[in-house]
């Protein structure tokens, strides 16, 4: 076999030779790092759910999701989730205590090699807005005798229009009608959170977080108190 030839079978071999296998890894994805609350009243409890994604090729093990202060809980469903899968994260913040601008974290540790510390984060305002989107009541409280909706009252005081979405939506028993997504400059729009059929029996509490976006972005959150009955 002249030389040439055996380069050339040499480099067919190489070629087609089958590659190592890649090794299986977990891997961790947030449906977001950074949530904000924006304004909201002191001595209440507001609540945010985030996704855990697990994107990677092998089962997840979350070993811990620590929250940087008391005042935050975040309960871990499981700990194993496997590849494709997700778990909420349910963050609960109490604001106790709490004035003025507030900026927290949550640490979740795992075996994901490339990130075994991740850290999500929230941020909200505690005390009165002093911008042109005022929300009231500041606190809403239904119940599932008589009292199933809260008409919630948003004043738009600029000379601008304000769209208005909903970025934390409350408990899943609950719903949010928004009859207009955009609130005229100098105007009125009246917002109904209603309680479901599905409201849980004994006390329960929620919140709702409103964003609105106009000259600038300004975000609310309504911390939400109910006490369901035996339907």
């Amino acid at each position: 076999m002249k030389w040439g030839h055996a380069l050339v079978i040499i480099c067919l071999v190489m070629v087609f030779a089958p590659s190592p296998e890649v090794a299986a890894a977990p891997k961790m994805r947030f449906s977001e790092r950074l949530f904000d609350f924006g304004y909201m009243p002191e001595g209440l409890r507001a609540q945010h759910r985030y996704w855990l994604y697990n994107v990677g090729t092998d089962t997840l093990f979350v070993k811990s999701v620590k929250p940087s202060c008391g005042c935050t809980t975040v309960p871990l469903p499981r700990k194993q989730i496997r590849p494709g899968d997700s778990v909420p994260l349910d963050l609960s913040f109490d604001t106790h205590r709490y004035q003025l601008r507030v900026n927290k974290s949550v640490t979740v540790y795992s075996d994901d090699t490339t990130q075994p510390e991740a850290k999500i984060y929230f941020t909200a305002y505690i005390g009165d807005s002093a911008q042109a989107i005022r929300v009231e009541p500041k606190t809403a409280y239904l119940d599932t005798l008589g009292k199933e909706q809260q008409v919630i009252t948003v004043t738009n005081a600029s000379d601008r229009v304000y769209r208005v979405s909903l970025t934390s939506p409350p408990p899943g028993y609950m719903s949010v009608d928004i009859p207009a997504p955009e609130i005229p400059a100098n105007s009125k729009a009246q917002l109904v959170l209603k309680a479901g059929p599905k409201t849980p029996v004994g006390e329960y509490s929620g919140s709702l977080t409103l964003r609105f976006a106009g000259p600038d972005t300004i975000s609310f959150t309504v911390p939400i108190y109910g006490m369901g009955y035996y339907h």
